[in-house]
């Protein structure tokens, strides 16, 4: 069996858009909504949803931020910008995201990505496993199965729903770091996933063959 199979009962989101579908597959069915003109791709990986950095290009959907989870967004870097490829703010924050300098970085609670920052530059073009997980107590980044940040948890989460390849911020897209680049998954866990679980996960979707270089068709 699948470490993805193994966690089934803890996944509450699961958007695979490779599969040209906004469908849900975690059985709470739900379906992400298009607001804007985000376009579809076809790719040597399947399909996948390419935002263009304006306010205007997302999706919604109606999970919030719990106690404690895991974000993996499978993704393709794009040019280096201070992006957010899932994201909810109020006065508090959870998202995950990507630096000026093509870094990891991740906002959680009262903690910006001015200290959950990852230190690996991640190449233009390529797809990575990009990862942000929480108990409550402690928070990590992970970057294709290696640890990026592990630190305390300050404060707690906005009671507010994620926007997918931009930045919900207090019910509407942020003017700034919306996402710039395509988006091919999106999984949501109800657990803080441990490092052994996300090394695993990154070796099975590796073995998938849509970690790498991405070519549009």
């Amino acid at each position: 069996m699948s470490i993805k199979q193994d966690l089934a009962a803890n996944i509450v989101r699961h958007w695979d858009f490779r599969k040209g579908s906004l469908l849900d597959s975690s059985g709470n069915n739900d379906t992400a909504v298009v607001v804007g003109t985000p376009e579809w791709k076809n790719t040597n990986k399947g399909k996948s949803i390419n935002f263009a950095k304006s306010t205007g290009d997302y999706l919604t959907q109606t999970a919030k931020p719990a106690t404690a989870g895991t974000i993996i967004v499978i993704s393709e870097e794009p040019v280096a910008n201070n992006s957010i490829m899932v994201g909810a703010q109020v006065t508090t924050r959870c998202y995950l995201g990507s630096t000026a300098l093509n870094t990891l970085m991740g906002g959680l609670a009262d903690q910006p990505f001015s200290t959950i920052v990852g230190t690996t530059v991640k190449e233009v073009g390529k797809v990575y496993h990009n990862a942000i997980s929480w108990d409550g107590n402690n928070v990590d980044l992970t970057l294709n199965g290696s640890n990026e940040y592990s630190g305390a948890q300050v404060g707690t989460l906005p009671d507010l729903e994620w926007f997918i390849g931009g930045h919900n911020l207090s019910g509407s897209p942020s003017a700034i770091n919306m996402w710039a680049g395509n988006i091919l998954e999106v999984i949501v866990f109800d657990i803080k996933l441990t490092s052994e679980q996300m090394s695993q996960l990154y070796e099975e979707m590796t073995q998938e063959g849509y970690i790498g270089t991405l070519a549009k068709r």
